[in-house]
């Protein structure tokens, strides 16, 4: 069963899961969320101390959509947009 295509396959869906959660869904690089320690009691994480405005969240893929946190950069970004 270990190498059977099953296996594999949730396996890779597992990863994508990781992936996600570790990733903004807006530009896709790490979103060093906290979420993971704060699971292990061990730490606290930006973004719960934040507003995020529906037009930030809208720009979230509709497949992605509470799946990952947004990064920091692209919430200071879009808020130093909204500003102008």
């Amino acid at each position: 069963m270990r190498n059977s295509p099953f296996a594999r396959s949730e396996r890779a869906v597992s990863l994508r899961r990781e992936h996600l959660t570790m990733n903004c869904p807006i530009c896709g690089k790490p979103n060093e969320c906290g979420i993971k320690a704060v699971q292990e009691e061990a730490a606290d994480c930006w973004c719960f101390r934040e507003n995020f405005p529906k037009s930030l969240l809208q720009q979230v893929p509709e497949a992605d959509r509470n799946k990952a946190c947004i990064c920091k950069s692209c919430a200071m970004a879009h808020q130093n947009q909204t500003k102008t």
